[in-house]
């Protein structure tokens, strides 16, 4: 395999871990390099093959002008909502992103956690028991409540897996058909597309958004729909 030449634009302050799992992985195979902010920008872009932006957030203008050599920009991330697509497009330069196991288990496990917060009315929970007013509020317990989940992705599956834990029913809104071992092995209670969005609105107890941010997602919840929620339902977003 040839050794290509790579070019790693780190967030400096979340290196470790991000940035030292890259050096980890490409290092030993390729001809790896770090962006130094400090240094000539356009010396450090030449004859590079592959970018490496973390998060998509480092990447600017200058520096896809600069990267004339480059076969790959790669997002080390699963978005594109901090990257400038139509840009590099225009010259010609294809993007990858990470979708799927790079952040799905942390995504469904603070949304979990926001869950059971919300359930329990952590806040008004713990400054009771600091001033020794037990058991009040009560909260409510998740077995059987209505988990909706709009986007039934890597992230959305992995919050199906631990709200079926909790016995909470899954109502699941995705553009794409499942895949049969997703649905074997998670078993939604229901599943539909785009167009059921408002009957599953309307019947969660918590509804958790899974979606990237663009231009078609980014008002989907909008005051109309907010309308449809239960009195006690509750929105969560973390993707």
């Amino acid at each position: 395999m040839r050794r290509l030449k790579v070019l790693l634009l780190s967030v400096k302050a979340q290196f470790h871990p991000w940035g030292e799992d890259v050096v980890q992985a490409v290092g030993d195979r390729h001809n790896l390099f770090i962006f130094d902010d400090t240094q000539s920008l356009a010396p450090q872009f030449d004859g590079v093959e592959v970018v490496i932006d973390h998060g998509g957030s480092v990447g600017t203008r200058s520096m896809m002008d600069a990267a004339k050599d480059a076969r790959l920009w790669q997002i080390l991330g699963t978005g594109f909502d901090h990257f400038d697509l139509e840009y590099i497009c225009g010259k010609g330069i294809p993007v990858a992103n990470c979708p799927g196991q790079f952040s799905s288990v942390a995504l469904a496990e603070t949304a979990m956690m926001f869950i059971l917060m919300l359930a329990h009315e952590y806040r008004q929970s713990a400054a009771n028991f600091q001033s020794q007013a037990l058991y009040k509020p009560m909260g409510r317990e998740l077995e059987n409540l209505n988990m909706g989940i709009i986007g039934f992705g890597a992230s959305g599956q992995d919050l199906a897996r631990r709200a079926k834990a909790f016995g909470m029913r899954i109502l699941a809104i995705d553009v794409r058909s499942i895949a049969s071992e997703i649905m074997e092995e998670i078993r939604p209670d229901f599943v539909g597309t785009p167009a059921d969005m408002d009957q599953v609105v309307g019947d969660s107890d918590f509804l958790s958004l899974h979606l990237h941010l663009n231009a078609e997602t980014r008002h989907i919840i909008d005051t109309r729909r907010l309308a449809l929620m239960k009195p006690t339902a509750c929105l969560i977003n973390v993707a």
